[in-house]
């Protein structure tokens, strides 16, 4: 079709191949990444729920984390950082132990990114009375400002495309959906 820049055909094992029709398209890789989908789920044995929820949570995280890097880019930030500055904005403080564990993430990656939030003083550091090695962390009113800005700003992109998209009410029961989900499969690993 002309003027269109992809065309998408399925091969044998139900993914879509995507070529470009026109050289001189200029398509993103990943814009091109994010219109390949899993195969068919119907063509996939029964026991392949963890896969596809694999996958699709994978693909979502990719998305929201591209959709958020340019803003955080612009504010000198990582994702780290970012997520450093959201588990304080709403625990008002944390260790990094509670930080890692509330995220996902290593607490000695999160150190680092602590670290440099610190250079930058948009949070401070208090060691914990009678536990040398144990520190609080929590924002400074810069910091606090700074998250505000971002926050607005990824909510106002991510949030309300995903609203438009799915409509408010599925949003939300997707939200809680996969809060229960983590919830449930961390306690059959305490369990293990």
């Amino acid at each position: 079709m002309p003027g269109k820049h992809e065309s998408e055909q399925r091969n044998d094992q139900g993914f879509r191949d995507m070529e470009s029709t026109n050289e001189n398209a200029t398509v993103t890789p990943d814009l091109a990444l994010a219109s390949v989908r899993w195969p068919n789920p119907q063509r996939l044995p029964d026991n392949a729920t963890l896969v596809n929820v694999l996958v699709t949570t994978s693909r979502l995280k990719r998305a929201l984390h591209h959709g958020a890097t340019a803003t955080l880019r612009s504010a000198g930030l990582t994702m780290s950082q970012w997520l450093i500055l959201c588990y304080l904005q709403r625990a008002a403080s944390g260790t990094l132990s509670q930080i890692a564990v509330a995220t996902g993430h290593d607490a000695g990656a999160l150190s680092r990114a602590a670290h440099l939030l610190q250079q930058r003083r948009l949070i401070t550091a208090t060691k914990t009375p009678g536990n040398r090695r144990s520190v609080r962390l929590s924002l400074t009113q810069p910091g606090r400002a700074l998250h505000e800005l971002l926050d607005a700003h990824t909510s106002q992109r991510l949030d309300k495309a995903l609203e438009a998209a799915m409509g408010p009410p599925a949003f939300q029961g997707m939200l809680q959906l996969m809060e229960q989900a983590a919830a449930s499969l961390d306690t059959a690993q305490e369990h293990i």
